[in-house]
């Protein structure tokens, strides 16, 4: 699963100098904010999964919503959180490269935390290390297939 979340990135980084495409008829938004709010959740995700408490928790979540079954997430369904949306000047190129390099360094430290690191998402609850990971990867995939539609009309 990590695989396919460093591959996601990695192609996601290699869209950077389309930062500034739009297209309206697939997103309200540029194609350089689905790569900084990609961006934002990995490192974000795995500072909250760094500094939990690995000590066990009994998962709270939707009932039937579990991140588990999940096979792709929908697109127009949710609102990233507040924390998640990427500020304007997360979007220039420059700053973009910068912090894909610390997205990788996070994926780095994520192989090494302990199965029990978790943190509490909006929708899911409490996720462990292991559905973590799995939600960030359906994450990035969803936004890079966005950004692939996105390539595809401009």
């Amino acid at each position: 699963m990590i695989n396919t979340l460093l591959q996601s990135l990695q192609e996601l980084e290699s869209q950077l100098p389309q930062a500034d495409h739009l297209a309206l008829e697939v997103s309200q938004v540029s194609l350089g904010w689905h790569l900084a709010h990609s961006i934002k959740v990995v490192t974000g995700i795995t500072k909250s999964l760094r500094e939990s408490n690995p000590a066990p928790l009994s998962p709270t979540g939707i009932p039937n919503r579990r991140i588990a079954t999940l096979q792709h997430l929908p697109r127009g369904r949710a609102q990233a959180p507040k924390v998640a949306l990427p500020k304007p000047e997360e979007l220039e190129t420059i700053a973009l490269t910068a912090k894909f390099q610390q997205a990788y360094q996070a994926l780095t430290q994520l192989q090494t935390l302990p199965e029990q690191a978790h943190f509490n998402h909006p929708a899911f609850g409490v996720l462990y290390k292991e559905d973590a990971i799995k939600f960030l990867t359906l994450h990035t995939v969803h936004h890079l297939e966005i950004t692939r539609d996105i390539l595809k009309m401009v």
